[in-house]
């Protein structure tokens, strides 16, 4: 049996079959392409609610900051300088924090004739910057976090930048 020739048969399956491996390894870069894309829509959708998000809480943080710059002197909110009276407390990596005390001795000392009235706005001026600037904070580790999560694709919808 070793000096016959194969059947047309078995020829006919060889050939199919060695087919069949070529189809599936010209295929499988598209099946792996199409299944990181069809994981990484849901989280395009985060990264895009995420990114209207933030850009609210900027509006948000914007008006606060044009609310203080119209109250405030202006050398108040110079942080450029070294001597600059603290208005919030940076506590690094982007956070912030309010201290309502230190933040009425700077008024007082810098701006002493500011009104009652005027006091209470600043101090929920700066309340709110701090709480914004706070959110989005919080905003850009998820974006990230939620990033990292996507995986790579040939085409389609690439991996946003980070925002760091």
């Amino acid at each position: 049996m070793t000096g016959d020739s194969p059947s047309d048969r078995s020829v006919l399956l060889r050939r199919l079959g060695l087919a069949g491996v070529v189809l599936l390894v010209l295929l499988s870069p598209l099946l792996l392409e199409l299944r990181a894309q069809n994981q990484n829509a849901p989280l395009h959708d985060t990264l895009d609610e995420l990114t209207r998000t933030s850009l609210k809480l900027c509006e948000v943080d914007d008006e606060a900051m044009d609310g203080l710059a119209d109250r405030l002197d202006p050398a108040l909110l110079d942080v450029e300088d070294p001597d600059h009276p603290l208005l919030w407390i940076d506590l690094g990596d982007g956070r912030l924090a309010f201290d309502e005390v230190k933040l009425l001795e700077a008024i007082d000392r810098h701006q002493p004739g500011l009104a009652e009235s005027e006091r209470r706005t600043t101090i929920d001026l700066v309340k709110t910057h701090v709480w914004a600037s706070n959110e989005k904070q919080a905003v850009r580790e998820l974006f990230s976090e939620t990033r990292s999560m996507m995986h790579p694709v040939w085409w389609g919808r690439p991996i946003p930048k980070d925002w760091r």
